[in-house]
């Protein structure tokens, strides 16, 4: 007998929550790196442009995947890749954030994005380890 967290996440808020974070954090990233470094505690310096677009592109790609992914079954093992992928993307980010903050080269606007990110990264362990999500237009038990 396999015990399942009760389920503690609503996919429908997540999913799109996490894409318009992910994708607004990535769109600015790609169009105004330089303009918004120095408020994430990196310097206006050209040789940071381009790994800011970099990293854009896992942003906006992970905003893609919730969007698209937003009103499928979660929880148990249905929806998994997409909660593993995001859980995955989480437990890189979050921590790298907190510890660049801590490092004292952070800046507010960076402490606001590691809080945020951390929570997602915590909201999808929690769908990860819970019972199944059905959407209201499947016919599946809740």
């Amino acid at each position: 007998h396999q015990v399942r967290m009760r389920q503690t996440v609503n996919p429908k808020i997540l999913f799109p929550l996490a894409a318009a974070i992910y994708g607004v954090t990535g769109v600015g990233l790609l169009f105004v790196p330089l303009e918004l470094g120095p408020f994430l505690g990196l310097s206006s310096l050209a040789a940071n442009e381009v790994p800011l677009q970099m990293a854009s592109a896992g942003l906006i790609g992970f905003a893609a995947l919730n969007w698209m992914g937003r009103g499928a079954i979660y929880g148990g093992i249905y929806g998994r890749p997409i909660a593993v992928a995001n859980f995955g993307f989480g437990a890189v980010l979050a921590p790298t954030l907190i510890q660049y903050q801590m490092s004292g080269q952070g800046q507010p606007l960076g402490w606001a994005l590691s809080v945020l990110l951390t929570g997602l990264w915590v909201a999808y362990g929690a769908l990860l380890w819970s019972k199944p999500w059905f959407p209201k237009e499947t016919a599946g038990e809740s």
